[in-house]
């Protein structure tokens, strides 16, 4: 298993809310409402994580990113689950969420056509910071994704 950057719990708050909570024992001070990216696949399950950009959301990006000590992306190469990115350029951030247990088990032919991003989409969320401006959660809505069954199958919760 690898080190993560950040402790994942995924959890279900309502049936239209998912919450990931990515720093455990640390409470935000404030909230603060932006866009996400979330990446689908053509079943409608999660992929991926979640990518966070400068301009759609009223905070630092690197300030909320820093607690996870975040790398430079380097394209082609993916960075591993449990890791963050930031691009200072771009202002944006990518977390990239680990995957169920039960995925390393697919056949590596599943695993890609599963990985495969058919489409992303942009809920406003909630994203829950620290005094220094650090991400604690994102809270998510999903009432217009797929059922929360299926969104969140692939995701380590």
């Amino acid at each position: 298993m690898t080190r993560l950057a950040f402790s994942q719990k995924i959890a279900l708050e309502n049936p239209s809310l998912v919450c990931v909570h990515l720093r455990e024992d640390v409470e935000p001070v404030v909230q603060k409402q932006g866009e996400a990216i979330i990446d689908l696949n053509r079943s409608g399950n999660w992929v991926r994580g979640i990518e966070i950009v400068g301009g759609f959301v009223p905070f630092s990006v690197a300030k909320a990113v820093s607690p996870f000590n975040p790398a430079r992306p380097a394209f082609p190469k993916t960075p591993i689950a449990g890791t963050v990115t930031y691009d200072p350029e771009a202002d944006a951030a990518f977390i990239y969420l680990e995957y169920d247990p039960g995925f390393a088990q697919l056949a590596p032919r599943e695993q890609a056509e599963l990985e495969t991003v058919s489409h992303s989409v942009n809920p406003t969320a909630t994203y829950g910071l620290d005094d220094q401006g650090g991400l604690v959660y994102v809270k998510i809505p999903i009432a217009d994704l797929s059922g929360p069954v299926e969104l969140l199958r692939l995701l380590r919760k």
